[in-house]
């Protein structure tokens, strides 16, 4: 299983705080990110941090990194503060 988790304002337009998706051989950050501009488009937008089993990942690391089974990815907005 994979576990993501949604954070701020993408929960917020997600109308939810996380979701679960079977894991399945080759699938990629990219391929739950693409999932979630079908199903929360609004949501999909506010992503500007992704992190993977707690280490954020830079926009090219996204794009070819294949999901280990039972991990967990987050998706948040950016955000500031002290």
């Amino acid at each position: 299983m994979i576990n993501v988790l949604l954070f701020g304002p993408v929960a917020d337009a997600a109308g939810l705080r996380g979701f679960t998706l079977e894991h399945r051989p080759g699938l990629r950050v990219a391929d739950v990110l693409a999932l979630m501009a079908e199903r929360q488009p609004e949501a999909r937008r506010l992503v500007t941090v992704v992190a993977l089993d707690g280490e954020r990942m830079t926009p090219a690391a996204q794009a070819g990194c294949e999901l280990p089974a039972d991990c967990e990815l987050v998706f948040m907005a950016m955000f500031s503060g002290g």
